[in-house]
């Protein structure tokens, strides 16, 4: 909440409650125990709801037949618990849980919720904010918005993680042979042997962000 409020400047006024029914703002609290646990949370129990003509996830659902946003009496219901899908996305939740039984260097994408639901294209935080910004505006006539940067409207934060860089000729060569591919598995080996690898390809990187003037950082797992 504490982020929502610093991201579009809400003023300390605006009242939001969580498992209300008499505040300004009332969301849905429907997590229970469930981050007391460790097991991420089931594909089976998402439900779908239609905000600004796009079908989003929504966890920790209410009532299914009832819609993500209501105002009645000058009051703004919020019937389901973005609050807590939104610290289950951000938190990174479902790797932190696979990484406390699992030795792996990282988390598998193909095992996360957004690849189970096909979603990890959708900005979904972004989507539950969008609906708690809608309440907060709708009952108290704001206009909230976003703060700048510098002289533009945003800025995107571009990083690279390293994990291995001279390894991917195996996991290509395996990939083409699988298919059946030998004419792309005997460049892929000759690449080898000239010292070239598909995943060292840092100054490739370098080359295409000077094009564009974009800068990024990189990260290095240490071994």
């Amino acid at each position: 909440m504490d982020y929502f409020r610093r991201i579009y400047r809400v003023p300390a006024e605006v009242e939001i409650g969580y498992g209300t029914r008499d505040r300004r703002i009332n969301i849905h609290a429907g997590s229970g125990r469930f981050f007391d646990g460790d097991a991420p949370y089931p594909a089976e129990k998402v439900i779908w709801k239609s905000w600004r003509e796009r079908d989003i996830p929504v966890l920790f659902g209410g009532d299914p037949q009832q819609p993500l946003l209501t105002v009645e009496g000058g009051r703004a219901f919020i019937h389901h618990d973005l609050l807590a899908g939104a610290f289950y996305f951000l938190s990174g939740w479902q790797e932190y849980v696979f990484m406390r039984r699992h030795t792996a260097l990282r988390y598998p994408h193909r095992d996360s919720l957004q690849a189970r639901l096909d979603c990890a294209h959708l900005p979904v935080v972004n989507y539950y904010f969008d609906v708690l910004k809608q309440a907060v505006e709708q009952v108290y006539g704001l206009s909230l918005t976003l703060p700048a940067w510098g002289a533009q409207p945003g800025a995107l934060c571009l990083t690279h993680d390293i994990d291995k860089c001279r390894s991917g000729w195996r996991y290509d060569l395996f990939h083409r042979l699988k298919q059946g591919n030998l004419g792309a598995a005997r460049r892929i080996a000759a690449q080898k042997l000239g010292g070239r690898d598909s995943w060292f390809n840092i100054g490739e990187i370098l080359d295409l962000e000077a094009r564009y003037g974009a800068k990024s950082s990189f990260y290095f797992i240490a071994q």
